[in-house]
């Protein structure tokens, strides 16, 4: 009906952005039917047994609809000394920086961040 409110509970599982000593961010996703924590993680690129540990899960199963937290390697800015060490992005993925003047990016095969010009991205 309209007008209705409608609350969603996310999983809040952050800490300190590391799984298993890794740098990572947390995602949520929400179980479509057909997944398994398998497909799940085969998609997201993490184990089944991370998966439940992540999410405190009893029980290796998972049920359409359900909310899981995925922990996504990431690579950290903590490792370039810089005086902000707060900069995190994840696998496969870029951050623009400093008014999008800079690109920083994290490999697919490796976890170590790279930064340089943005070649005049603007956002």
């Amino acid at each position: 009906m309209s007008g209705e409110k409608l609350a969603i509970p996310l999983p809040c599982t952050c800490f300190d952005n590391v799984n298993n000593g890794i740098a990572s961010v947390y995602s949520s996703y929400v179980v479509q039917r057909g997944d398994s924590l398998a497909s799940i993680g085969a998609q997201f690129g993490v184990s089944t047994m991370n998966l439940v540990a992540v999410n405190g899960l009893s029980q290796p199963g998972v049920d359409p609809g359900d909310i899981l937290s995925i922990a996504i390697a990431a690579c950290s800015s903590a490792n370039l000394n810089w005086y902000n060490e707060s900069l995190i992005v994840p696998n496969g993925s870029y951050a623009l920086t400093a008014n999008s003047c800079i690109k920083c990016s994290c490999g697919q095969h490796d976890l170590n961040l790279r930064c340089g010009p943005s070649d005049g991205y603007r956002v």
